[in-house]
């Protein structure tokens, strides 16, 4: 995963990838060469969590929007979650966002003591 230019790099070679993968996270990412995009998804079933602020000046909103758009259509596990004010930064909310999806999607037998029920938690 990652953020931004790398994020998106990420959203399309996770896709177009051959071999399962077990999720990643795009934050204030877009996907690159979105026209042709349908046709090179072989990873219909990677998870996927994709955060935006709502306020980010770099990548817009409405371009992270554009972008759930066409993923939640090809992606049976993508899932977009809009940060209110967030500019183009990655915060505690994100991180938290973050870290839960880590834990939801480890295996049962790793436990990396993620807390993800406690909103006061420090992250």
């Amino acid at each position: 995963g990652g953020m931004g230019q790398g994020g998106s790099l990420a959203l399309y070679t996770a896709f177009s990838f051959k071999n399962p993968l077990a999720g990643f996270v795009a934050i204030s990412s877009w996907l690159p060469l979105k026209e042709t995009f349908p046709e090179v998804v072989d990873n219909h079933e990677t998870r996927v969590l994709h955060i935006h602020g709502t306020s980010d000046p770099i990548i817009e909103f409405n371009i992270g929007i554009e972008t759930s758009n066409i993923l939640s259509r090809l992606a049976s596990q993508y899932q977009f979650i809009p940060i209110p004010g967030m500019t183009h930064t990655c915060t505690d909310e994100v991180l938290k966002h973050f870290k839960c999806f880590i834990k939801d999607n480890l295996p049962s037998n790793i436990d990396f003591n993620l807390d993800c029920d406690n909103e006061e938690e420090n992250v």
